[in-house]
């Protein structure tokens, strides 16, 4: 990654550091790996995540690493420790109505459930599907 582009990232992880209060520390962490995913560096982005997971037990936050190291992992091709980190967000947020966000785990989840070819996550996105939309997942979605 090229030094200017470090340089976001760099800034907020050493404001984290700095910075006593857990919820805090997490939100800037997280702001850093959302730096690290917009350079392209996808290691630092699942390395960053894990580190806002461990100093915060706040479930939004929790979700949002999740969303960072599974999509750290897609883009690596590692594709089965992806959905380790999708399939339970996704799960956690399915409603009638899932909040919007670019980093959605139901968007996410689509290339490392095909790529992984293994029918029990198939199974497990039909069933988040259903809770999702109140109908089963027809298939013609992956």
């Amino acid at each position: 990654m090229q030094g200017e582009q470090r340089r976001p990232r760099l800034g907020l992880e050493r404001a984290a550091g700095l910075t006593s209060d857990p919820g805090r520390r997490a939100a800037r962490l997280l702001a850093a790996a959302t730096s690290a995913r917009y350079a392209g560096d996808a290691e630092c982005v699942g390395e960053i995540a894990a580190r806002a997971a461990a100093v915060t037990d706040d479930p939004q936050v929790l979700a949002e690493a999740s969303l960072c190291r599974g999509w750290s992992l897609t883009v690596t091709l590692r594709h089965e420790g992806a959905l380790g980190f999708l399939l339970p967000v996704a799960a956690s947020m399915a409603s009638p109505a899932p909040p919007p966000s670019p980093w959605t785990p139901w968007e996410q989840r689509r290339p490392p459930t095909y790529q992984s070819g293994d029918p029990l996550h198939r199974a497990e996105l039909q069933h988040i599907a259903a809770l999702i939309t109140g109908q089963p997942d027809r298939g013609n979605h992956l």
